[in-house]
């Protein structure tokens, strides 16, 4: 009777216990619960971060002469990830895929953001910012940065009435360039390879500037300021002040690490008539690529699996 009595009054003490292992798990799962949850959202966030986390910028810079005439154009794409700057130089002569027309025609008819418009529909690509260089401008930042070396191929000569836009140079002799120097040459149809050998000077021009630039890397960081008000000054430009002190901060970071960025890509095409600069599709897709943008065959590809899972 009493062993009964017994067995009878440890049944409540076990469903207590039961009751109090369930609270606790139930307890202990909601806060197993929470903290995933929190470390979920953490990952989330770190994964929009990651997304957001790209810090590169292009520049086009639309170089004009004495008259506001579209000489040539130099795109500045800054990938500070890649500790590089890519660089793509563009004769004022290259064709507008859409009309057909040049796009120092199409400057000339419809100002910067017409050019803007052209240069993106016909590289495929996107242009954040655009700046119109004018003569004094490309001349006093060229000083300013210098550090440009020219060796000519064979020998250049013109006499003009302004002794400084004199062109002397013998074949293979290199001669450090001034500003002015430099616009001179870009501007003069003296090569024997015709508007060939500008685009070859231009690509030379723009990528030992950037390089030069970086080689001097406090002096640059110190002239900075100064570049960018030149640039601007006289120029039509959408790349403002608050803008470019957010730049600065990712060129300063670049300075401080001793680079060489920059990167040359350039265009690959063909002269017509001698005046008229076709750019090659293969140049246009490669440079997409670099861009990380799709080209038609992936655009394609997406869309046909797109409709498949429809």
């Amino acid at each position: 009777m009493s062993k009964a009595k017994k067995k009878r009054s440890q049944a409540p003490v076990a469903l207590v216990y039961f009751i109090t292992l369930l609270v606790f798990m139930a307890v202990f799962g909601f806060i197993a619960f929470q903290l995933l949850k929190k470390v979920t959202i953490f990952d989330k966030n770190n994964d929009d971060d990651e997304l957001k986390s790209d810090r590169s910028f292009s520049i086009m810079m639309a170089r004009l002469d004495s008259t506001g005439s579209l000489m040539d154009i130099g795109l500045f794409k800054f990938m500070p990830d890649d500790e590089r700057i890519l660089i793509v130089p563009l004769p004022g002569r290259t064709v507008n895929d859409s009309t057909g027309v040049l796009m120092s025609e199409v400057y000339q008819a419809g100002g910067i953001r017409s050019l803007e418009n052209a240069v993106e529909n016909t590289l495929g690509i996107s242009v954040d910012y655009y700046i119109t260089v004018e003569e004094s401008a490309f001349e006093t930042v060229f000083d300013i940065i210098g550090g440009v070396v020219f060796t000519a191929d064979e020998e250049l000569y013109r006499l003009t009435d302004n002794d400084a836009e004199d062109i002397s140079y013998q074949a293979g002799i290199p001669v450090e360039l001034t500003g002015i120097q430099a616009r001179v040459l870009l501007d003069t149809k003296i090569f024997s390879n015709g508007y060939q050998g500008n685009l070859n000077l231009q690509c030379s021009v723009l990528q030992q500037l950037v390089n030069s630039a970086f080689r001097q890397a406090n002096l640059t960081k110190n002239s900075l300021d100064n570049i960018y008000d030149k640039l601007v000054g006289t120029g039509e430009t959408n790349y403002t002040a608050a803008i470019f002190r957010e730049h600065k901060q990712i060129i300063i970071e670049m300075l401080d690490k001793k680079l060489k960025p920059g990167s040359l890509f350039k265009p690959d095409g063909e002269w017509r008539d001698e005046e008229r600069y076709v750019l090659a599709a293969t140049f246009k897709n490669s440079l997409q690529e670099i861009y990380g943008i799709p080209t038609e065959t992936e655009k394609a590809a997406m869309n046909a699996e797109s409709t498949d899972e429809e």
